[in-house]
Formats: C-alpha cells, sequence, structure tokens
C-alpha cells in the first residue's frame, strides 16, 4: 500500500500542475530574419511602425473574397504613396508590391522601404516627363528622385527594393545599409523592437507603438467610440479610466496591432503594462466597453452585431493584455463599421 502511494502522490502533483496551467500562454510567431534586417532601414526614433506583407496576405481566401488596391484609396499617407509606386512603377497591393516597412516620428518624418517586383524603366520614363521631380546622382551610382510637390525622396537600393522618406538625412542613411554595415536602424530602439517581437502574429501585417503621446491618443480614440456617446451609464472601470487616462498612459510601454489572414481575419491587440495590475486594471476597462457596445448593439435585429462582441477573448498574461477577434464573412461587415472605436458623429 505505500509503495502505491510513493506513485500515487507524485502523480497528484502533476495533475494539479496540469490543471493550474491548464491555458498556456500564447506564443508569439518568430519574427523572420529577413523582416530583422529590413527594421534596420527604419527611424530609432519612430513614434509607431508599420509592416504589411501582401505577398502572403495574397495567398489567403480572406483576401482574395474581401480586399484591393482600394482599402487604402481614402488614406493620405498609404493611399497618396501607393498610388505614386502603382503609376509609375505599375506595382501594387494585388500584384507587384510584396512588403511596405513604415515608420513615422513625432514631427512627421518617415522612412518607407518597399520590397518587391518594380518596373524601374518605367520610373524613370515616367518621371522623366513630370516637372515635379529633380534628380541627382550619387557618387556610389544611386540616383535620387526628389518630389517638390510632396517632399518625398525615392532611390531604387536595387531592382528590388524602393526606399523613401521625406528627410534627406535619412534616405542618405538607408543608402549606406548594406550585409556588411553594422547599421542598426530602427533595431537601435530596444523597447519598439521589443513592441515589434511581442507581435502575436508576424506573417501579415504588424503596427507597434512605444510613444507615450501616440499610445494616448489610442486610449482616446477608444473613449470617443460611439459605444462610448450613447445614453447608458458607464461601467465604474470606463469612468475611472476616463479620469485617470492622463497618467495611464504613462504606466503603459508599448502597444501593438497585428493580423493573421487565413479563410478569416484573426485580429490581435497587445498592450504591455508597466506591472500586472495595470493590465489587469486595463482588462476591466475593455470589459467595460465591450458592455456599453452590447447595450448600443441591443436594439438591432441583427444577432451578428452580439456573436462579433461575444467572440472577443480579452485576457492578461503576466503584465500584458492580448485583446484577440475574428472576423469572417458573417461578421465583416460589423466589423467595417468599426463597432468598437468608431468616432462619435459630429453634426
Amino acid at each position: 500500500m505505500k509503495q502505491r502511494l510513493i506513485y500515487i502522490y507524485p502523480l497528484l502533483f502533476v495533475l494539479l500542475v496540469l490543471q493550474s496551467c491548464s491555458e498556456p500562454v500564447p506564443v508569439p510567431e518568430k519574427l523572420p530574419l529577413s523582416v530583422k534586417e529590413n527594421l534596420r532601414y527604419l527611424q530609432p526614433d519612430a513614434q509607431f511602425i508599420m509592416y504589411f506583407n501582401f505577398r502572403n496576405m495574397r495567398q489567403s481566401e480572406f483576401w482574395n473574397a474581401h480586399i484591393s488596391d482600394s482599402i487604402f484609396a481614402g488614406e493620405n499617407s498609404f493611399g497618396t504613396l501607393l498610388n505614386i509606386f502603382r503609376e509609375s512603377t505599375g506595382a501594387s497591393i494585388s500584384k507587384g508590391l510584396d512588403e511596405l516597412y513604415y515608420s513615422n516620428s513625432w514631427i512627421g518624418d518617415n522612412a518607407i522601404l518597399m520590397k518587391g517586383d518594380f518596373d524601374s524603366e518605367r520610373f524613370k520614363q515616367v518621371i522623366q516627363n513630370d516637372s515635379a521631380y529633380l534628380t541627382k546622382v550619387y557618387p556610389n551610382g544611386i540616383i535620387l528622385y526628389n518630389n517638390i510637390e510632396n517632399g518625398l525622396y525615392i532611390f531604387f537600393k536595387d531592382k528590388f527594393t524602393i526606399c523613401s522618406s521625406n528627410i534627406l538625412s535619412q534616405i542618405e542613411y538607408m543608402m549606406q545599409i548594406s550585409d556588411t554595415t553594422g547599421m542598426p536602424g530602427m533595431k537601435e530602439s530596444s523597447g519598439l523592437y521589443h513592441a515589434v517581437d511581442r507581435a502575436m502574429y508576424k506573417s501579415n501585417i504588424i503596427m507597434a507603438a512605444t510613444e507615450k503621446t501616440f499610445i494616448r491618443g489610442i486610449f482616446l480614440n477608444y473613449l470617443e467610440s460611439q459605444a462610448l456617446s450613447g445614453e447608458y451609464n458607464k461601467p465604474d472601470s470606463v469612468v475611472s479610466f476616463e479620469k485617470d487616462l492622463r497618467g495611464f498612459y504613462e504606466r503603459v510601454d508599448f502597444v501593438t496591432f497585428s493580423v493573421m489572414l487565413r479563410d478569416d481575419l484573426t485580429f490581435a491587440i497587445q498592450v504591455g503594462c508597466k506591472d500586472s495590475k495595470d493590465a489587469e486594471f486595463l482588462r476591466r476597462t475593455v470589459n467595460g466597453l465591450i458592455t456599453l457596445s452590447k447595450l448600443s448593439a441591443a436594439g438591432d435585429k441583427e444577432d451578428v452585431q452580439k456573436d462579433f462582441l461575444n467572440s472577443i477573448t480579452n485576457k492578461v498574461y503576466d503584465k500584458e493584455l492580448l485583446i484577440q477577434m475574428k472576423i469572417t464573412d458573417s461578421n465583416l461587415e460589423t466589423f467595417r463599421k468599426n463597432l468598437l472605436y468608431s468616432p462619435p458623429e459630429t453634426e
């Protein structure tokens, strides 16, 4: 009997441990080596960075069914940029443009890297016939194009790589980067690089930010959503968050958004906080926002809004809040209406 107990006690201990760890901490995808290297072209002092892998996204059913070049048409930065290169090189997010890296500083300086199949000769011909462009040839043979109307500098790093920025010093920094140079670029910013590395999904879309004022703007966007402009009483957690907003964003280390496209779209938001108490406080606040959204949608005859809201997961792992939602054919329209985060209508 004693011999049996010797084996039973360790077994019970293992079962208890497994039960307490029944929900493992999600492990983010690994950052591809090529993406790590290309991050060197972005600014170390950026307020946020974005990465798009259009090549991977084009292979998904969700992309082919719902996404086209028009998705950026109304967005000033990307809409203008992508239109310039579509007209001049023939490459678009639907064909030719494979990857786009973008960083932006608080004062508006930017850095842009694009990978794909570009028609450089077509680009040269378009530029030659456009009086808005000036050209300069550097000693290393690189031709720099400058659009005097929007201030954008452009050069071909190679046949498959285009670099662009509205700051000449950033452009000249990008010219110096090679496989043998140790120039870190954005990788010099350990906080921003960590935020990118923490992104749950890395094969399609990543956005990461560590700049405090930018993070504060993200929180304000939440609080100005249609859900919070209704007639319902706000949960105490939301009221407390509104009062504490000015100080709370200082307790946030990073915010990341990442997307994975397959037959559907999985959208993840991660908020890295100073400690687990802050992360838990934010989780309760998000729950309050979701509750208000459910109340706002209560009069809707369609159950799709409720199903969408009920599908949102909102959990804390150590000092990090992870919010995930799945976008499908059935709830896509609800997501497009920005149910949770739409700004209030103005008269």
